[in-house]
């Protein structure tokens, strides 16, 4: 039994080590400014989420009818 306490105890010892590691590195991507983070970004992923984005919100894919014109002609 004090054989596996140890070896829980050690364990929890790396798993306490490997969470303030993951802190550590969260914090730091935090801090960085989002512009930074776009400038660090692939141009063509931003493109191609900029796209998809204008397509799913702004429909761009039926035509509308012209309602300004004079329906009467």
């Amino acid at each position: 039994m004090e054989e596996l306490v140890k070896t829980l105890e050690h364990y929890l010892q790396i798993f306490n080590e490997l969470d303030a590691e993951y802190e550590k590195y969260f914090n730091d991507y935090e801090s960085v400014s989002k512009l930074q983070r776009l400038l660090d970004k692939d141009p063509n992923e931003i493109v191609r989420e900029f796209n998809t984005l204008v397509e799913s919100n702004l429909r761009v894919d039926f035509n509308t009818k012209n309602s300004f014109g004079a329906s009467w002609i």
